[in-house]
């Protein structure tokens, strides 16, 4: 790499410079000795209190009741394409959304199966007479609506100390956001 563009970057971000590759990274505004990703980097950090969890159990999915899609979208952002629609049973999504380490599982219009870590803006509870279609995979179960759907959360999955302290009970996020740009 040319010296000059070496000298210039090293003066607006974190370098680390090995033979063959250039790692850049920023500095975030706040405190300069903490990294915060940069040009097609990310920072990743692993929450602690997590506990050891056993993906082929899902007892602890625990209903959290019937809830309708918000108009910002999905409840639940990740469709579980692998669960077939035309088998759909509380088993197979609970155990797809395990599987993939979301706190969050939820079935909707009797063969969809969603998982997330948190509920979509605009996601409302109401009454369990909306969640009335049968599971495609076993009729004796029920699997959401016309946009309702039956809400799980696992207790296993949730972290002992999310952000914010102890004890603070998972909310269903209203904020809203705008970017702009003037390009």
């Amino acid at each position: 790499m040319d010296d000059h563009l070496t000298d210039f970057l090293s003066h607006f971000s974190g370098l680390f410079l090995g033979k063959q590759k250039l790692t850049y990274w920023l500095v975030g505004t706040g405190n300069q000795t903490e990294v915060c990703g940069g040009t097609d980097l990310i920072s990743v950090y692993q929450d602690p209190t997590f506990p050891t969890v056993d993906d082929l159990d899902i007892s602890d999915y625990q209903t959290v009741g019937c809830y309708q899609e918000g108009s910002f979208g999905k409840s639940l952002a990740w469709r579980q394409d692998q669960v077939a629609t035309s088998d759909l049973t509380l088993e197979k999504c609970l155990s797809a959304c395990k599987v993939g380490g979301y706190a969050f599982a939820g079935v909707e219009f009797g063969q969809e199966c969603y998982c997330g870590v948190v509920l979509g803006n605009g996601t409302l509870a109401v009454g369990d007479d909306k969640c009335n279609m049968p599971c495609t995979g076993n009729a004796n179960q029920k699997c959401g609506g016309r946009g309702a759907i039956n809400l799980y959360v696992a207790s296993d999955l949730e972290s002992t100390e999310p952000c914010g302290g102890p004890n603070i009970p998972p909310v269903v996020s209203s904020s809203t956001s705008t970017v702009s740009s003037t390009t």
